[in-house]
């Protein structure tokens, strides 16, 4: 910069005229006067000058110090007139340009004819103060300005080290928790989802007050494969919207799944649910601190404790305006193997009674399940009349599947009996749908699958008979055996009545879980492909003491109910 440059002109000139001066004053001897101190003072403007001048030569000034430069230079011009005394005063005892054996006489005549005044080295002393005042505060503002830069510098790096220090405890605590990817399967099931199905429950009442009421719970229970996995996904899908205009929202979701034991335990659940909620928070949230203690505390190779994620899923709650947390098929958790375990974890989350806590679970009416939950009414929704969307499901895929167009002329038969056997069940549908794809187009073929159970649900149905404790499993071969030869629905009465037992309705639940239902005090299998699985030689053949609940064809008149 022009700027710079004449700022360095004017401090050199003065470097030259002070040097000049300490020379001649070092050379004087008079001892009427005490020049010692002008000297000292011209030392400490010399240094300062050459100070100055490092600092000017050594900087490149950038665009945005063009106010820092122009308050260096207000300092030095201010000094100027004192530095032109300065050199004023040097110039009466400096040596000639001129190299003659006069110009030296002069000289030397001169500077013993001038003599060393009080009066002059005091006024000396006070231009020497005034400039020194003046490039001192110049010098000051420049290295105020340089400690300023590197204070920024060392912020700047510090930061960084602090970013990625954290980004390593991250990716630590994220191994540590070594947690599911529930999106994955989230996605799969929102791309699956049939169009205008289940807006009665995700845009109906019990979900929007849910979503507003603070400190909310529902639970959303039906049968096996009526739908309650779909959903469970909308109601994610309506949160995580929430969270995309509103950060300020923390949303977490978590499967449970029979197939997979890593997704059955209540330290899987919370390890996905504080990974996904510590994925939404600041690095420099108190939860990411009391997380990293507890991993040292437990090490590395050790899983959390189900009591410290707790801890912290209570402190990521907190950590926003609302948190959304939703967990489908709680009895996907088996109830040998750690389901009571869950419910209780449930149970201790619902007492915090945070009113920033939104908690909705689904699972099948159970009464373990329920003794848990013990929801009032506004927090209950039941998935029983999905018969529309069955319908519109049915319709739908029939009109657009293309692997089903070598079907047309069976689609009213197909159409027809898929909408009368559903019975509320989805999934017995969608297995159906997908068998039809690989049937012959044949009539008999075709009428010859609706009698057979689809591989898939005899897998369900056989879970269902393993997860009989073997306490009821006499009382549950009975029931079920019962219900498989009913013409018609049976009273609990009537049950009590043909097997003496003195069950009530949760007993028989209990038995039977997910295979039977209990409506308006009426017993009946879930589905009647239940009764077809139970006598089935899939069911034969099982390898397992499912076995042991295959179902002969009973005779009507071999059991004592005479409305049978």
């Amino acid at each position: 910069m022009e700027l710079a440059g004449s700022v360095v002109g004017i401090i050199s000139f003065a470097i030259q005229t002070t040097e000049c001066l300490i020379r001649y004053y070092t050379s004087v001897k008079d001892s009427k006067v005490n020049c010692t101190l002008t000297i000292q003072k011209l030392k400490n403007l010399a240094s300062i000058l050459q100070d100055l001048l490092g600092v000017f030569r050594g900087r490149k000034f950038k665009p945005h110090e063009k106010d820092l430069l122009h308050s260096i230079e207000s300092a030095v011009r201010e000094c100027e007139g004192h530095i032109q005394e300065l050199h004023n005063e040097a110039k009466k005892f400096s040596e000639s340009s001129s190299s003659s054996t006069a110009s030296f006489a002069r000289l030397a005549v001169r500077r013993v004819s001038y003599p060393l005044r009080e009066s002059t080295l005091q006024k000396l002393s006070v231009v020497i103060d005034r400039i020194c005042s003046n490039l001192s505060l110049a010098l000051q503002v420049l290295n105020l300005e340089d400690s300023a830069t590197l204070r920024d510098g060392i912020r700047d790096c510090q930061k960084m080290v602090n970013i990625e220090r954290t980004d390593r405890l991250l990716v630590d605590l994220r191994r540590w928790l070594k947690s599911s990817d529930a999106s994955a399967q989230y996605n799969d099931i929102i791309s699956k989802q049939y169009p205008n199905t289940g807006k009665w429950f995700v845009k109906g009442p019990a979900l929007s007050s849910w979503l507003a009421k603070p400190n909310s719970f529902l639970w959303l229970n039906g049968q096996a494969g009526c739908g309650k996995t779909v959903l469970a996904s909308g109601a994610i899908q309506r949160v995580l919207s929430l969270r995309q205009s509103n950060p300020t929202v923390g949303v977490a979701y978590f499967y449970f799944a029979f197939k997979d034991t890593s997704k059955q335990t209540t330290v899987s659940m919370l390890c996905a649910v504080v990974q996904q909620l510590l994925n939404q928070v600041k690095p420099d949230s108190p939860a990411v601190g009391q997380l990293d203690r507890l991993m040292r505390a437990n090490h590395d190779d050790t899983p959390p404790p189900e009591s410290g994620l707790l801890s912290v899923l209570r402190t990521l709650v907190k950590q926003f305006n609302n948190t959304y947390i939703i967990l489908d098929g709680l009895d996907e958790c088996p109830r040998k193997a750690g389901r009571g375990r869950l419910l209780k974890a449930i149970e201790e989350i619902r007492h915090w009674a945070d009113s920033r806590l939104h908690l909705l679970v689904s699972s099948r009416n159970e009464p373990d399940i329920r003794g848990y939950l013990r929801p009032a009414t506004h927090e209950e929704v039941k998935v029983s009349n999905v018969d529309l969307d069955i319908e519109t499901y049915v319709t739908g895929t029939l009109r657009n599947d293309r692997s089903l167009e070598r079907m047309r002329q069976f689609h009213p038969l197909i159409q027809g009996a898929l909408i009368s056997r559903a019975e509320g069940s989805f999934r017995w549908v969608e297995c159906m749908l997908n068998a039809l794809e690989s049937c012959p187009v044949v009539e008999t073929r075709v009428k010859n699958l609706f009698s057979s159970v689809p591989f898939t649900l005899c897998e369900t149905y056989e879970r269902m008979l393993l997860d009989v404790d073997q306490v009821w499993a006499k009382d549950a071969r009975k029931i079920l055996t019962l219900l498989c030869s009913a013409k018609r629905p049976l009273t609990i009465a009537e049950v009590d009545e043909a097997l003496r037992m003195g069950l009530g309705p949760e007993d028989i639940l209990l038995c039977c879980p997910g295979l039977v239902v209990v409506d308006r005090n009426n017993v009946k299998l879930v589905h009647s492909s239940v009764r077809e699985y139970l006598q089935s030689e899939h069911l034969a053949r099982a390898q397992s003491h499912a076995s042991n609940f295959r179902v002969c064809s009973v005779p009507a008149q071999r059991v004592p109910i005479r409305s049978w």
